[in-house]
């Protein structure tokens, strides 16, 4: 009997590790990199765990007890590191050193809190050749920090007796980083993701036509570009993409941006015009250079002095009738007689 119960405890710990996993960010490998786990609640931490999922396999990575201090596995030390590990910290992020394709898989962080119960968090580490992420143009929206910033993504249009939407994901896209905020199976009734302060407007049904994103409390770690997905019965999904910026500086940065791009159009504009009026300029003066130097030059090749008849179109060119003339002295015929 006891052999039976203990064989039914051993199928369901494989059963439970085995069952599909419910990844809500995913990570490219690199040689430095964080893995992010910060408790949403407001329970007080009793203990937590950092493990890595093989098929059915746990691997524990690291244990952190508030009393206890810390306990690293050894095939792990000197490897990762706590980020911020207090008694009072709900950041339970690790930091991998010399990561390489070993840790590629799925980690997970579970932690145990009073009176919350269990929170967990599961991540996948991708190769980076497998970490593509298609962009497409999207509107860009700017926050201040502490301010409420709201996500509107509209879905397919419904046809009459066919319903479109079968699924709508909210993602945040960073360069070395995808989390899932929010997934709902609208067939089902059912939705996942992030349990952070972001929330979801709107109800997870077969109804929706559109989805909400609002984001309290903003701080400039919420910059980034956030994408929502409707996955579609006909096969034509339809993505919106919204680019958030977090700044205090927002208006003035806005504000010396078109100012700026003005300065610079007007700036090159000047240019332009000075450079055509200084082309137009050399040309005048060039063509003026050349009449100058063609009217020096019949001058020079002209005759300085002519005695003969000036020259007509048809004078001929034979000079054989063409009359001399000659100047001699006169002398008088009688000449006087000395005394």
């Amino acid at each position: 009997m006891e052999f039976f119960t203990l064989l039914i405890a051993i199928l369901q710990l494989h059963q439970t590790i085995a069952k599909e996993i419910l990844v809500t960010s995913v990570v490219k490998l690199a040689q430095n990199m964080i893995l992010e786990c910060v408790y949403p609640g407001n329970g007080s931490l009793t203990q937590m765990e950092w493990f890595k999922v093989a098929g059915t396999r746990k691997e524990i990575i690291a244990i952190f007890h508030p009393v206890y201090g810390t306990h690293i596995m050894e095939a792990y030390r000197d490897r990762i590191y706590f980020l911020n590990s207090s008694q009072s910290s709900k950041d339970m992020s690790i930091s991998f050193k010399n990561a390489s394709g070993a840790d590629i898989g799925i980690h997970c962080c579970s932690i145990q809190t009073f009176p919350g119960g269990i929170w967990g968090k599961a991540i996948q580490v991708v190769k980076t050749d497998d970490f593509a992420v298609t962009r497409s143009p999207g509107r860009h929206m700017w926050s201040k920090p502490g301010q409420t910033a709201n996500l509107t993504c509209k879905g397919p249009e419904a046809r009459a007796g066919v319903q479109p939407i079968l699924s709508v994901t909210w993602e945040w896209i960073r360069p070395h980083q995808v989390d899932t905020l929010l997934h709902c199976e609208l067939a089902l009734g059912m939705s996942y993701g992030s349990t952070d302060r972001r929330r979801i407007q709107g109800p997870c049904s077969q109804t929706m036509t559109s989805s909400f994103l609002v984001l309290r409390n903003v701080t400039a770690s919420d910059s980034g570009l956030y994408r929502c997905t409707f996955r579609s019965s006909t096969g034509l999904n339809m993505t919106c993409e919204t680019r958030l910026d977090i700044s205090a500086e927002r208006g003035h940065n806005h504000v010396y941006l078109i100012t700026g791009g003005a300065a610079s159009v007007s700036l090159l504009m000047i240019l332009l015009a000075a450079l055509t009026v200084y082309c137009n300029w050399k040309r005048k003066r060039k063509r003026k250079r050349k009449a100058l130097f063609k009217e020096l030059q019949e001058f020079q090749t002209r005759p300085c002095n002519s005695y003969g008849r000036p020259d007509f179109p048809n004078q001929p060119q034979n000079h054989e009738d063409e009359d001399i003339y000659i100047n001699c002295p006169s002398f008088s015929k009688k000449q006087k007689t000395r005394r």
